[in-house]
């Protein structure tokens, strides 16, 4: 049984998983066709009608329940508040401060059922008044399911994410480079050294992240390195800048018309203010757009991760690289100072200095070992040799043979140095050149085949080992290929370290030096041709590092340079490239060692006097020590003899100065400027002399333009400024609201006119009013103006209502009367779908029954009810009533089918007597012939009891219960108001103080007594008994005040004759007792044990058999009347004793406990019995 209990479990389980996985695919498979289905909404598939969205726009939570959420939570009534401004925008009204009252919101909640809509909608989007499931159902359960597996795949993921953040910063970086770093395809990936070459090719291939399938996905690239803050006039007049990375990856949505220089960011042309309403948004309310949203639309709305990585590695390709190689390039890093004068190119080009902190200079050559992509171990075997190629042990030979005998031989060279050869034997070729072991190898073979002729190749080559120590990186043996030379032994080795020099390699044979290697040829020169090749056994050599130069500043290639013959400052520039045009002769400064002392500095003044050769010679002059450190200046970074141009101009930049030169000879006619520029309106920057502070000289562009002989002149330095129209003038905007598809805020692309800005708003609505739309003008004093239009004339093109717009103005168009309170006319009474509905202007009688669905087999045809509110001339309106013959009306009468009127009322009246047809009553019980009977409207109950047969033998007909619908309705509705007081009178209790134990134990007891109290009233529900005063013979009663009339749906149950009186209630034993004639109340109560101490003998009373009570002694209302102590019982009575109240609680307690006490012991209904 566990067995198929665990099997079960498992298989719930695992039914939950598959829904979740499908939900998740659902999810995924629904946003991909979220586009395709806005789409059919965009051209009218799935909109819902007018009168459909009117319709739900009435849909509201009540006023009380929407207070009660705004108490909660009041960041929503200010959210509210919002839409009520904003419906004032729309309506071109001034919001009245007593309008966005807390009080004032309260109030338009109760009277306004579409303000109420829009409340409840809010309240709805953020997560208000929202159904619920039912947390027993299984629905409820599986979302549970579904929300805790999710919850545990969050975690899940969160603590991989954790254990992969601590793995050590190393393993990632190599992982990332793996995986997403290729150096023969991305040149901006680091190169290892050959070292760590030789050890990854040492690993086996399985280890490598790269070569398992499923390995790590490609790294994302670093991020790119931020744009340097430059000045807004270096970035808006195109001189040479940095590529702005930043705006690549970070673009804004906005867009300016103007190129203003000075006023950045705030351009009130500026597009992005048009995206400060979301698509989300409720009734206007704008949404937040997250984050994450906004990334998505950057990077396209489809892209997976890996395209959207993919496309920042392409944005990153071609201009990050070339931007940082110019930074590498400049040898002298050049700063701009802080100064309040970014945006005047000319100073801001003379706040420039050479850094005091440069790139550290590095030795000459290092990075050729560093930075190299050949490794020579993967030099391919069988290069292609000369005939001086010398042969020796380890090289394969290939021998093709052709004439009297063709074959191709492959032989290797054995360690003595001889090849094997077809019917000759071995053949020493060691120690010789290729082109004798040829001729050689052709000699023998003719001696044993006629016409033969042989060709002799190396098909690989052998390798060599050679010994490579001193300060390498990697001293130890090496087998590399013969052919190779020092140069290639060294980088074999991982190149030299940094105590190791480059300009004295040695090549050792045995004890014999055989040459030393400078490889600053290399560097400088490019490869030797005569260096000689290594052999077997060969030892290179590195010695420590000789004596060295520091050059640094203007020269070409600043470095660490090794001395070796370099005496005089001109051979350490050579090897420095030489000196650049851009440095100053006048600043050369050397800073010297002493041995063993001090430090000096010595300042060499080349001054420049059109004579290369004594500048040559002064350096020749001047003495090299190692150790010196060089530092040439550059000079000054600006150009002195320049003017610039900026803003709202076609070619901004920067330009030759000319002596005598204009405005005119800068901007000729309006064809150098951007269209509408600031006519009267224009600057010059002036540096003075000697201490370059500006001034700023204005001038009128329109008249320098119409007359260049009266424009300024212009002197070196100077920075010329002309603005846009709409740097000193509002934006060509207009606001259309209203009736309109796209309400808001428009630019204009020029003038337009008053039809060009509604159509600019999308046209009109359907239900836009076409007699009036008004515009709202600002005066060039601040006033407003008012001008009332025909909006059908303008949109007619009619010349005197479509009227010139002017910038700023509001437009707004009004919805049609009929559309703001579009008359309706209502239909009750008997017809199938009875309401209001919207009146047409030619609806009749006959049009109204019929969209109502018709009338009902219920209807009289005869005549109906109608309510007219024709129109009137009085100011009130007037109401008549009119009798409608419906019959004719429905047969096209037109006399009888009257025209209906805003607010009529349409009744169609019932058919006499139409709601007793199928009108039924049942009896059961002791009566002859039990069951169901139809009865007349105004039929008694003896007439259906004679119908019946009359009672039988066994009928108690003291004791029948006659049930009716009505009033079990009411006796539900006074119980659940009954129940209500009751559970406020608990509450109360639970108030109350219990400081000793007294009034604890006081308290305890009447919260029990409550309690029970409160379940028998919930467990016996009242079923509508109506007291009856029935007797055995029919005509004792018929026709008398007790025969009562029946009504449909009453049920009569005749008990049989009962033995005995029930007593309840707090007696020692409640029970039923025989009946016993002429007995009291008191006498069945003494056989009943007695009353209990916690009885209350004051409230005992006596529910007789026929439903009538017999009131207890402390009840003087008057509701019931009689002793019931003393009173003579009859079987089927009930004796109910109440239990005694604690005097505790207020003074209502006690009786609405009574009263309690009352309705639960009436197991059938309570009767009361009038006087």
């Amino acid at each position: 049984m566990v067995n198929i209990k665990n099997l079960v479990w498992r298989t719930s389980l695992l039914f939950l998983g598959m829904t979740f996985c499908s939900s998740l695919g659902a999810q995924q498979q629904v946003d991909r066709q979220r586009p395709r289905e806005q789409e059919a909404v965009s051209y009218g598939v799935k909109e819902t009608s007018d009168l459909a969205q009117d319709n739900l726009n009435r849909v509201a939570a009540s006023a009380a329940q929407i207070r009660i959420v705004l108490a909660r939570d009041e960041g929503l009534l200010v959210d509210l508040k919002r839409w009520v401004a904003k419906e004032a925008t729309d309506n071109g009204q001034v919001v009245d401060d007593s309008n966005l009252t807390d009080q004032a919101i309260s109030e338009r909640l109760e009277q306004d059922i579409v303000f109420r809509s829009v409340a409840t909608r809010l309240l709805q989007r953020y997560g208000y008044l929202m159904p619920a499931a039912n947390p027993d159902s299984d629905f409820a359960k599986q979302k549970d399911l579904i929300l805790k597996e999710r919850a545990r795949r969050l975690v899940q993921i969160e603590s991989q994410e954790d254990s992969e953040s601590l793995r050590p910063q190393t393993s990632n970086q190599q992982i990332e480079q793996t995986a997403a770093c290729d150096p023969t395809l991305d040149e901006d990936c680091p190169q290892p050294l050959p070292a760590e070459r030789r050890q990854q090719r040492t690993r086996t291939p399985v280890d490598s992240p790269s070569t398992q399938p499923n390995g790590p996905a490609p790294a994302v690239p670093d991020m790119l390195p931020q744009q340097q803050n430059l000045p807004r006039i270096m970035q808006a007049d195109g001189l040479q800048q940095p590529p702005d990375l930043k705006g690549i990856l970070d673009s804004s949505a906005g867009y300016q018309l103007t190129s203003s220089p000075l006023r950045a960011n705030t351009n009130p042309l500026d597009a992005s203010a048009a995206l400060s309403m979301g698509t989300g948004a409720i009734d206007g309310l704008p949404l937040m757009r997250d984050l994450p949203s906004l990334v998505r639309e950057r990077a396209g709305a489809n892209d997976t991760p890996s395209q959207i990585t993919e496309k920042r590695q392409l944005r990153r390709v071609p201009t990050y690289r070339g931007w940082l190689a110019e930074e590498e390039v400049a040898p002298v890093r050049m700063t701009h100072r802080a100064n309040p004068y970014a945006d005047i190119p000319s100073l801001y080009d003379m706040y420039v200095q050479a850094s005091a902190r440069q790139k550290p200079t590095e030795r000459f050559g290092l990075d050729v070992f560093r930075n190299t992509a050949n490794d020579p171990e993967q030099l391919p075997m069988d290069l292609p040799v000369g005939p001086d190629y010398v042969v020796g042990p380890g090289d394969s030979l290939e021998i093709d043979m052709w004439g009297g005998v063709s074959q191709r031989l492959f032989r290797v060279v054995d360690r003595q140095g001889r090849v094997s050869l077809p019917e000759s034997g071995p053949l020493l070729v060691s120690g010789r050149s290729l082109a004798d072991v040829q001729q050689n190898v052709q000699q023998v073979l003719r001696s044993q085949f006629r016409d033969v002729s042989a060709d002799v190749s190396v098909s690989r080559l052998r390798t060599v080992r050679v010994y490579v120590v001193g300060e390498v990186s990697q001293p130890g043996a090496y087998d590399i290929s013969s052919l190779s030379t020092p140069l290639n032994a060294l980088f074999a080795a991982g190149g030299i370290t940094p105590r190791g020099s480059l300009r004295t390699l040695k090549h050792f044979r045995g004890n014999q030096l055989v040459e030393e290697v400078d490889a600053y040829d290399l560097l400088l020169h490019g490869m030797r041709s005569d260096l000689r090749r290594l052999e077997n056994g060969d030892t290179l050599l590195v010695p420590p590092l000789g004596p060295q130069v520091t050059v640094d500043g203007m020269v070409r290639r600043p470095a660490i340079y090794e001395l070796q013959g370099e005496k005089s400052l001109a051979d350490i520039l050579e090897l420095a490239g030489g000196i650049l045009p851009t440095a100053t002769l006048r600043h050369i400064e050397v800073q010297r060692v002493e041995a063993h002392e001090k430090r000096t500095m010595l300042a060499l003044d080349l001054t420049p006097s059109g004579d290369s050769d004594g500048v040559k010679k002064q350096l020749d002059s001047f003495a090299i020590r190692d150790g010196d450190q060089v530092h040439i200046f550059p000079i000054a970074p600006y150009n002195e003899d320049a003017i610039y141009i900026q803003g709202h101009v076609l070619r901004p930049g920067r330009y030759s100065y000319k002596a005598g030169m204009k405005l005119s000879d800068l901007i000729a006619s309006y064809k150098d400027l951007l269209p509408e520029p600031a006519a009267h309106y224009a600057e010059i920057i002036r540096l003075n002399a000697p201490d370059f502070h500006p001034s700023v000289t204005s001038f009128d562009l329109s008249a320098a333009l119409a007359d260049p002989a009266s424009a300024p002149k212009l002197q070196p330095l100077d920075t010329v400024r002309i603005f846009s129209r709409y740097d000193f003038e509002p934006a060509p905007e207009i606001w259309v609201g209203g009736e309109v598809r796209a309400p808001g805020r428009y630019r204009t692309s020029g003038q337009v006119r008053l039809k060009d800005a509604v159509f600019l708003a999308g046209g009109v609505t359907q239900d836009a009013s076409l007699d009036s739309a008004q515009l709202f003008r600002t005066q060039p004093d601040g006033t407003l103006k008012i001008l009332s239009v025909n909006l059908g004339g303008a949109l007619s093109e009619n010349s005197a209502d479509n009227i010139l717009l002017e910038p700023r103005d509001r437009l707004i168009l009004h919805r049609n009367a009929a559309k703001v309170d579009p008359p309706t006319v209502y239909v009750k009474g008997e017809v199938a779908k009875p309401g209001r509905y919207p009146l047409t202007t030619n609806m009749r009688v006959e049009d109204l029954v019929r969209v109502a669905g018709g009338l009902k087999k219920t209807a009289d045809t005869g005549t109906a009810d109608l309510t007219s509110y024709a129109e009137s001339h009085s100011p009130k309106p007037v109401a008549k009533n009119m009798d409608v013959k419906l019959s004719a009306a429905m047969e096209g009468d037109s006399s009888a089918d009257l025209p209906l009127h805003d607010g009529d009322v349409l009744t169609i009246r019932q058919n006499p007597g139409w709601n007793d047809i199928g009108a039924m009553i049942t009896l059961k019980g002791e009566v002859q012939h039990p069951g169901t009977y139809g009865i007349r409207p105004g039929e008694r109950l003896s007439s259906v009891l004679a119908r019946a047969g009359g009672f039988n033998a066994q009928a108690y007909p003291y004791g029948a219960v006659l049930m009716r619908r009505d009033v079990r309705e009411l006796e539900m509705q006074s119980r659940m108001e009954l129940v209500q007081r009751v559970k406020v009178e608990q509450v109360s209790l639970k108030a109350l103080p219990d400081s000793d134990a007294d009034q604890r134990n006081a308290k305890l007891t009447a919260i029990a007594e409550t309690e029970t109290t409160l379940q028998q009233l919930q467990a016996n529900p009242p079923i509508g008994r109506v007291v009856i005063h029935i007797q055995p013979n029919l005509k004792e009663w018929r026709d008398t005040t007790k025969d009562v009339a029946i009504r449909d749906g009453d049920v009569l149950l005749v008990p049989k004759k009962a033995g005995y009186v029930m007593v309840n209630g707090q007696v020692y034993n409640p029970t039923a007792i025989s009946y016993q004639s002429g007995r009291s109340a008191k006498w069945y109560l003494s056989q009943a044990g007695g009353l209990t101490p916690l009885a209350d003998r004051k409230g005992v009373f006596v529910i007789r058999a026929d439903g009538s009570v017999i009131a207890a002694k402390n009840n003087s209302s008057g509701w019931w009347l009689g002793d019931p102590l003393s009173t003579t019982l009859k079987p089927g009575d009930s004796i109910i004793v109440p239990e005694k109240a604690p005097k505790i609680g207020g003074r209502n307690w006690a009786t609405v406990l009574q009263s309690a006490q009352v309705a639960s012991s009436l197991a059938l209904a309570v009767a009361y019995i009038h006087p």
